[in-house]
């Protein structure tokens, strides 16, 4: 009788875990497939802007102390035709060495124009604000927003697909990210797999799906459009006005089309890991989470971790089917972010390594749920902006 209650507990742990993981393998097979759907969408849709349009482009470009702003300048300038016919950089409130920059370029292409803000009005976000001013300040009937450290690799490419923009869509192209350390590479493997595994572009795509968002980095839309959903006025006050913009378009029945062609096009993304939970938390608190933070929190914990988990204690406790499910499940999750760094271009060794880091997600959880203000590029977000 004491043998057979000694090991019952064990029985009882080894089946709820064998549970545990035949549950997470399909999730992550799951998401697999999602993966392949997101990609497939992008990838296609470049048939989709096929045009001879030749209208012209109005290129508006926030900046607040963005070093790589020389660099987008200079690409986008060497272009010889007219399609670019003015290039909008507002300078909210930089160092002074930003002005220098553009204004040498300003005179050396009468289509650069500066615009400096020295103040923000009130019940605006700053990036917002920026985007607005320069739309303002623009004539063009197409309207393409960039940041200041996106890097055009194929600017030929990028034009023609520009061209290409309707008056019944939002363009966006999806970007390569570009990190300098390692933690940077598997922090951002970790958030290109689950942006794709979980909020996958098929989804975006599908007007039955209320699932609405893109890449804020490098946008396009026609100057009709943008006017007829409200501009940046409507999320005037987002610290996320990408996502709020996105949300509002699809609300309004019109098209999110995001592209992807490898080698057009990416963006920097941060070396330090402390900021993209910052990224995670703005993201996630500005769209809420009171009421379901702790059991998503738990469940991105367990999708990444359990696998890990499991497999110890398969080992320890002499459970060959244990062991070999967590590592199962681990290779399927290593395999969903080999898509994540391939995008990326990084070395497939990320694809082994970054599952570890999944942690990274559940923190911006937290954060977003504990956090009572934002701090993002030296300022201070309240309430106000949630």
């Amino acid at each position: 009788m004491a043998s057979s209650l000694s090991i019952e507990p064990r029985a009882l742990l080894l089946l709820f875990l064998g549970l545990l993981l035949t549950v997470n393998i399909a999730v992550w097979i799951k998401g697999l497939l999602n993966i392949k759907k997101s990609l497939s969408i992008v990838k296609n849709s470049i048939s989709v802007l096929k045009t001879r349009s030749k209208k012209p482009v109005s290129i508006i470009i926030p900046v607040r102390n963005d070093h790589s702003i020389s660099g987008l300048l200079e690409i986008l300038l060497k272009r010889s035709n007219n399609t670019v016919k003015e290039i909008i950089v507002v300078d909210d409130n930089s160092e002074d060495w930003i002005k220098d920059v553009v204004l040498r370029y300003s005179k050396r292409d009468k289509r650069v124009k500066y615009i400096r803000l020295e103040g923000l009005p009130k019940g605006w976000a700053p990036k917002s604000y920026a985007c607005y001013i320069g739309y303002l300040n623009s004539s063009s009937p197409v309207i393409c927003f960039l940041d200041a450290d996106t890097l055009l690799y194929d600017p030929e490419l990028y034009m023609s697909l520009v061209k290409g923009v309707g008056n019944d869509m939002v363009l966006s192209f999806m970007p390569e990210f570009v990190c300098n350390t390692r933690r940077c590479r598997i922090a951002e493997t970790v958030l290109t797999t689950f942006s794709h595994a979980f909020l996958g572009f098929d989804k975006v795509s599908d007007p039955n799906n209320k699932l609405a968002w893109y890449y804020g980095c490098c946008w396009c839309i026609s100057r009709d459009l943008y006017e007829r959903i409200g501009t940046h006025y409507i999320v005037r006050n987002s610290i996320v006005e990408d996502r709020d913009l996105a949300e509002h378009i699809k609300e309004n029945k019109y098209r999110i089309v995001v592209v992807y062609a490898p080698g057009l096009i990416g963006t920097l993304w941060y070396d330090d890991l402390s900021s993209s939970i910052n990224v995670l938390s703005r993201v996630l608190r500005r769209h809420g989470l009171k009421k379901k933070a702790f059991s998503s929190a738990v469940l991105v914990f367990l999708g990444y971790y359990l696998p890990i988990v499991s497999s110890i204690v398969g080992l320890l406790l002499h459970s060959l089917p244990i062991a070999v499910l967590g590592i199962t499940n681990y290779a399927i999750l290593a395999l969903n972010h080999y898509f994540g760094a391939k995008i990326n271009k990084y070395s497939s060794i990320y694809a082994l390594i970054a599952p570890l880091l999944g942690i990274l997600l559940v923190k911006g959880i937290v954060e977003a749920y504990k956090r009572k203000y934002i701090e993002w590029r030296g300022r201070i977000y309240d309430k106000e902006y949630f």
